[in-house]
């Protein structure tokens, strides 16, 4: 603790923390506390500073430059403290004064935007009243200076948001001071009486004084009954009164009041303007440094007589000459202020109080006169809560204060709450724009487009510091109604249609992934001409240059029962080049068709266009034109209904059945040793009659072999242009169920033959250009059974020589009880370019899906 000059102001918490040496014989006198706030202009009248400068009689604030601690853009008050008096004053500079308004506009930059430079001067009017709070906490008298004569009703607002905000801090500040000196009613009331408030106005011209400085011209202890000054004075009493009383700030009994106002006595004064002299107004100022100079001879008298020998001093000085009071700064600061501000003081000094009360039955309120360091400790426990926030102790107290600052934002934020109102109502306005004229389903274009509009239409009506933020809402609004079930996939359908079901259709369903170019370096480039071959896979050119000349190959009849038992097996012996052979096993077709596994594949140079028969090995494509989804279980496919998906023509939505069956054997015919590998000796050929099965006409004795049935359904699926879908029962003929039972046709037919991959649509229309449909998916059906269905696609999209297309994965096991489907590509492409669809005049046999697609072989049973 250091000495503390009280010579000069200094800050509140300097003096808090200072110890101040006071003289041993008006140490325990009490101390009245005189808080000065308000608000000064850029007009050159004096500021507020030139107030305590008169009332103490000496040059202790400087009226041209900042305060001494230099001052900052924030709310600060300076303390000077008159020992002789027995009045500490303390003056509350804010941005509401034009010196502290100036820091804070430097302070911005000038890149701040709207909302910032909001919260920025919101946080400085939060931060004012929180010393405003403090100031009606440890004053007795208050003094309320406006630059003009006019009332600012702001104040009323301002006064109800502190009035509003004391009551809820209250328990706060009692628990901050529980231990201090001080008696139970200061405690529990939180300061030492309820301050009374008085209000001084700065005249601008409107009323002039005479050249003895009093508007009577003469006795200045007698003016005018009915002066403009005294009425002015007398109206702005009435009317300050009126308004603080409609609003509830004053009631009856002043210790609930934030501040009071007295009944009897005068609690308005008006500064009059003086006339335009410099000559006379430097000559005043000399006239009143020589009577100061007079005045400090005199002999100090302390106790109740201090007031009447001031009096006495004042009227004696008054009456000396012709100066009726001094000029400041070109204003002249009339003497009989101080006797309005001491009329006041000198009922606290004499331990009086207040009691302006009034009603029926009045009240009395708490009265407490402290000494100066009494008064030190409870202002240093409040200045800590409300104010500084540095001590630990009382550190959770402050964050509590400051978590109750939002009361004021109803108070004081008047621009933000009409801000707040205006754009809840162009909420609503703008939701309805961006909803009107919406399809059940789009785009992320149409949602743009419609979010623009909703903004434009926002815009217009929502206005202030709430704009952006209520706007960043309707963003999210309208996002969250477009994900809600509106949002349509950006993919596209064969017929160019927008899927719209997103990611409850097909995003998490079981599929399987076929395997693409995997990156190793962040600028991979496409492989090179393809002619330029490795020599390991010249040998396979031979099987490629059958491929281009299928019409040279082995032909393959529906009616050839042998013959489409093999191919639906997967044991064809046509000329597909390096995916058939002509023996009979599985085993040599999987040792001599080539494998993409025999490699790794490239991570530096990716496959251009699509994987065929004719591209090298090592080599993936950036993207699969190929998708394997499983849609459900095998039991979510019902044969009586078909397929329950829109865009079918009526009775075309039904799977071909295919019968396979699954040999079990009874304990006297487990010597038998017939193969289940899948040979001709394993499956019955289509339309003939197995020996022993049931139902035949030879019969089947005891113990004999049983033979039980699988089912599985398959569809080939084709689509026009205008996106009429059906599945496909042979290469010229379409599925056409008329009543219950499903489709009749068996698959084998489907299964054993070159399936077209470009049919004529059934349903032409008027036109004359005829329509085609392309296949577009597969879908099987795969039982609960002990059953393994290799899936193995491969699409001949041209005349020869073109190649022959299939998935980067080939020989697809497809798992047990679930409805798959394969989507085939829209367009086929390679290297050089795309494999266009047939004109009107070339032959669509050449486009084909080669037989072969599926095979089934039985799955070895669980040991039981």
């Amino acid at each position: 603790m250091k000495e503390v000059n009280m010579s000069f102001p200094v800050s509140i918490g300097a003096l808090l923390k200072a110890d101040l040496q006071e003289d041993a014989a008006s140490r325990d006198e009490g101390l009245c506390v005189v808080g000065i706030f308000g608000k000064s202009n850029m007009q050159p009248g004096p500021p507020k500073e030139a107030f305590i400068n008169n009332l103490a009689d000496k040059h202790i604030f400087s009226l041209f430059g900042g305060p001494e601690d230099g001052g900052t853009a924030d709310s600060h008050i300076q303390a000077f403290y008159s020992q002789e008096n027995r009045v500490l004053y303390l003056l509350l500079s804010s941005v509401c004064d034009s010196r502290q308004l100036l820091r804070a506009c430097e302070s911005l930059s000038a890149g701040t935007g709207h909302s910032d430079a909001h919260d920025f001067w919101k946080g400085l009017d939060r931060q004012h009243c929180l010393h405003l709070l403090y100031m009606f906490s440890v004053c007795h008298v208050l003094l309320l200076v406006h630059p003009n004569q006019t009332f600012d009703v702001t104040y009323d607002r301002l006064f109800r948001a502190l009035d509003a905000l004391r009551q809820k801090v209250l328990p706060l500040i009692r628990a901050a001071i529980k231990d201090c000196p001080v008696s139970k009613e200061w405690k529990v009331n939180c300061r030492p009486c309820p301050p009374r408030l008085l209000f001084v106005f700065q005249m601008n011209g409107s009323l002039k004084v005479s050249a003895n400085g009093s508007e009577s011209g003469g006795n200045p202890d007698k003016p005018k009954k009915h002066s403009p000054r005294r009425r002015l004075q007398h109206a702005l009493e009435d009317q300050i009164y009126r308004i603080f009383r409609k609003s509830r700030v004053l009631t009856n009994q002043s210790s609930n009041c934030l501040f009071t106002v007295p009944a009897n006595q005068a609690f308005v004064y008006v500064i009059p303007a003086a006339d335009e002299d410099p000559v006379g107004a430097l000559l005043g100022q000399l006239r009143s440094n020589c009577i100061l100079c007079e005045q400090d001879t005199v002999t100090v008298v302390s106790g109740p007589r201090r007031y009447q020998q001031m009096r006495r001093s004042v009227r004696q000085s008054s009456c000396g000459g012709d100066l009726g009071g001094m000029s400041m700064g070109g204003q002249l600061v009339d003497y009989s202020l101080k006797e309005f501000l001491w009329q006041h003081v000198e009922l606290v000094l004499t331990k009086k109080g207040f009691d302006d009360s009034v009603g029926r039955n009045p009240q009395p309120s708490h009265f407490e006169l402290p000494t100066y360091s009494k008064w030190v400790q409870v202002a240093s426990r409040l200045h800590q809560v409300l104010i500084s926030n540095t001590e630990e102790e009382l550190a959770e107290l402050a964050a509590k204060v400051q978590g109750q600052l939002k009361v004021l934002e109803a108070f004081l934020d008047a621009d933000a709450k009409f801000s707040e109102n205006r754009c809840q109502k162009a909420l609503p306005l703008a939701h309805s724009a961006y909803q009107s004229n919406l399809p059940h389903n789009y785009t992320t274009t149409v949602h743009k487009n419609q979010l623009a509009q909703a903004l434009r239409v926002y815009s217009q009506h929502a206005r202030g510091v709430a704009f952006q933020r209520y706007a960043l809402q309707l963003h999210e609004d309208c996002y969250k109604f477009w994900s809600n079930g509106h949002q349509l996939c950006e993919e596209r359908s064969l017929t160019d249609q927008h899927c719209i079901l997103e990611e409850k259709c097909c995003g998490k369903l079981e599929r399987i992934e076929f395997p693409v170019f995997q990156p190793s370096t962040p600028d991979p480039a496409p492989a090179c001409n393809q002619a330029q071959r490795l020599p390991s896979e010249a040998s396979g050119s031979g099987e490629a240059e059958r491929l281009k000349e299928p019409s040279t190959a082995q032909s393959h009849t529906p009616g050839d029962p042998s013959l489409s038992l093999a191919l639906s097996l997967g044991q064809s012996t046509d000329s597909l080049g390096p995916y058939a052979d002509g023996d009979g096993t599985e085993t040599q077709v999987q040792q001599k068709r080539p494998s993409l596994v025999d490699r790794q594949p490239s991570t530096v140079e990716y496959l251009p266009g699509m994987m065929h028969s004719g591209c090298p090995k090592g080599l993936l494509p950036k993207f699969s034109s190929w998708s394997l989804v499983k849609l459900g279980p095998a039991k979510s496919y019902n044969c009586h209904t078909g397929l329950e998906q829109p865009g079918f023509l009526p009775g075309s939505s039904f799977l071909l059945p295919w019968d396979l069956v699954i040999r079990s054997r009874s304990e006297e015919d487990t010597g038998l040793t017939e193969p289940l590998d899948g040979g001709t000796s394993s499956w019955p050929a289509p339309n003939k009659t197995l020996v022993g099965k049931r139902g035949s006409t030879g019969g089947l004795g005891r113990g004999r072999r049983r033979d039980d049935m699988a089912r599985i359904f398959v569809g080939f699926e084709y689509e026009d242009s205008r996106g009429r879908r059906f599945i496909s029962c042979g290469p010229d003929k379409i599925v056409k169920v008329l009543g219950p039972g499903g489709a009749k046709e068996p698959a084998t037919r489907v299964l054993n033959t070159d399936m077209p991959l470009n049919i004529q649509s059934p349903s032409q229309g008027r036109g004359l250009k005829p329509h085609f449909a392309q296949l577009a998916r597969l879908f099987i059906v795969v039982p609960d059974a002990p059953l393994e269905v290799t899936l193995n696609p491969q699409v001949m999209p041209g005349p020869p020589p073109c190649p022959v297309f299939h998935p980067e994965k080939t020989d697809i096991v497809l798992p047990p009880d679930g409805l798959w489907v394969l989507r085939f590509p829209y367009s086929y492409a390679t290297d050089r370019g795309p494999c266009y669809p047939p004109k009107e005049n070339q032959p669509l046999n050449n486009y084909k899906v080669l037989r072969g697609i599926l095979k089934a072989t039985t799955a070895n049973p669980p040991p039981q």
